[in-house]
C-alpha cells in the first residue's frame, strides 16, 4: 500500500470520529422531549391520560357565579361613588353590571335596529325584588303657616315586582317657628322602565306645632314690642297630627343601582281643610338584589 493512500485512510477516519462526536454532543444537550407533546403528525408518542369532560351544569353554575361575583363588585364599587354622568349616557345598554339586565341583552341591538335599541335603553324590568335606603329633602307648609318649612326623611324601600313600591320611613320638618315629625309609609306604582312616571298614596302619623291667631289676648306672643297687632299669632303644640296624601312624581335610574326621584304629595290632615297643605320633595335611594 501506497504512503498517499495510508494517509488518506486516516483523514477519513479521522473526520468520521470528529462528525460522529459532533453528534453525540448535540444529543446530549438537546431539550428531553415532552412524552406527552403532540408531534407534527398528530401522533403522540406516549399515550395521554384522557381526562373526562366538565359537567355542562356545573360548568354553567360556575361561570354563571364568577359573572354575578364580578357584576355584585362591580355594583359595590358605583353604589359607593355616584358617577358624574347617567351610566349608559353614549350607549343604550345602561345596566350592564346587573347580572339580570346584562344576560339578557349580552348580544345588543344592531346599530340599524331602532326598536330594540329603545327597549335595551328603557328597560328596568331587572329592578324586581331590589331594596335599599333612601334620602328624601322638600319643602311643605301646614295650615296658616306663613313660611314654608324644609324636610328631611331617610328610610327604606323595596321592589315587589318591578312596577310596584313600598316604602317606610321617618321624616322630620321644621323652620324658625314651627316643625312637625313622624313617620310615613306608602306604596307607589310605576312603569318599569329607567325613567319611570309614577302614582301612589301613603299615611303619615306624627306631632306638630300649629299657629293660631292672637289679635286679642293682650300678650305680645312674637316678643316685637308690640301686643295683638294685625296678623298676630300664638304657638301651640297641637299633639297628635295624621294625614293621608295622594302623590305623583318620576323616577330616573341614574345607574343600576342609584335611583332619583322628584314628587309632589297633597297632605289631607286631621285638622281640617284649613292645615291641608302640598308638600314637594326630591330623592336618592341606593338600592340592591
Amino acid at each position: 500500500m501506497k504512503l498517499s493512500e495510508i494517509r488518506s485512510d486516516r483523514w477519513i477516519a479521522v473526520t468520521a470520529f470528529v462528525i460522529a462526536a459532533c453528534v453525540a454532543s448535540v444529543a446530549s444537550i438537546a431539550p428531553a422531549q415532552d412524552p406527552y407533546v403532540v408531534i407534527e403528525s398528530g401522533e403522540e408518542d406516549f399515550p395521554s391520560a384522557q381526562l373526562p369532560p366538565p359537567d355542562e351544569e356545573t360548568f354553567s353554575e360556575s361561570f354563571h357565579s364568577e359573572l354575578d361575583d364580578d357584576a355584585t363588585r362591580k355594583a359595590s364599587s358605583e353604589a359607593a361613588t355616584l358617577n358624574l354622568v347617567p351610566t349608559g349616557f353614549l350607549r343604550s345598554r345602561w345596566a350592564m353590571t346587573d347580572p339580570a339586565y346584562a344576560e339578557k341583552y349580552a348580544n345588543g341591538a344592531r346599530k340599524t335596529n331602532l326598536l330594540k335599541k329603545i327597549k335595551q335603553a328603557a328597560d328596568a324590568r331587572f329592578v324586581r325584588d331590589f331594596a335599599g335606603w333612601y334620602l328624601s329633602g322638600g319643602l311643605t307648609a301646614i295650615g296658616d303657616t306663613p313660611d314654608p318649612l324644609g324636610s328631611i326623611e331617610i328610610g327604606v324601600t323595596g321592589y315587589q315586582t318591578s312596577y310596584l313600591t313600598s316604602r317606610l320611613g321617618f321624616i322630620a320638618a321644621a323652620n324658625d317657628k314651627d316643625f312637625y315629625v313622624g313617620g310615613e309609609t306608602g306604596l307607589r306604582i310605576q312603569t318599569p322602565t329607567r325613567l319611570a312616571p309614577f302614582v301612589g298614596g301613603g299615611l303619615f302619623l306624627g306631632a306638630s306645632s300649629t299657629r293660631s291667631p292672637a289679635e286679642d289676648d293682650n300678650v305680645d306672643n312674637d316678643d316685637d314690642g308690640a301686643v295683638d297687632e294685625d296678623g298676630e299669632t300664638e304657638f301651640d303644640f297641637d299633639g297628635a297630627l295624621a294625614a293621608i296624601y295622594p302623590e305623583a312624581g318620576v323616577h330616573f335610574w341614574w345607574s343600576p343601582r342609584v335611583r332619583i326621584s322628584g314628587f309632589g304629595r297633597y297632605l289631607i290632615t286631621t285638622e281640617g281643610r284649613s292645615a291641608d297643605s302640598w308638600y314637594y320633595g326630591v330623592s336618592m335611594a341606593i338600592l340592591s338584589r
